[in-house]
């Protein structure tokens, strides 16, 4: 977990790719943020993460699990404007979502048996989008009943 939080750190910082802690990186890019600093050999510079580097890493980790933050899912977008259709078209878009959810959560679940054993924190991640699709599911469920004529 921490070479993905330097990676993170480093990519933040500028252009770096996600091989882990040792990224070779152009200095201008990470100097200014103070986010890496030059550790390797005069050839080749390899940055690692500095105190100040992790120390903004967590505080972004902790405002992310913390602040709630509005999110525009496209099909409110598509309930707002829903007045355009006329009932069965409606009906059936919202039952082709159903599907294509269904469809995304096996998907999901069987990356995630294919990657195990998983750290916790990236269980948790699969676990949340898991969650998120069951819970539309369940409210597409309710609202085609709504919406029928």
């Amino acid at each position: 977990m921490a070479e993905r939080l330097i990676a993170a750190v480093l990519k933040t910082a500028g252009g770096a790719s996600s091989s882990g802690v040792r990224i070779p990186l152009p200095p201008p890019k990470c100097s200014r943020s103070n986010a890496a600093w030059p550790s390797g050999p005069r050839g080749r510079k390899i940055f690692t993460i500095t105190e100040a580097g992790l120390r903004v890493c967590r505080q972004a980790a902790r405002a992310a699990l913390t602040e709630l933050r509005p999110s525009y899912p496209a099909v409110l977008v598509g309930l707002a404007n829903s007045p355009l259709l006329d009932g069965p078209e409606l009906v059936e878009a919202l039952q082709q979502r159903a599907i294509a959810l269904s469809q995304r959560q096996q998907t999901i679940a069987m990356t995630r048996r294919g990657q195990q054993p998983l750290p916790d924190c990236v269980a948790a991640i699969f676990d949340y989008n898991l969650s998120l699709l069951e819970a539309e599911r369940a409210w597409l469920a309710r609202t085609v009943g709504l919406f029928r004529y």
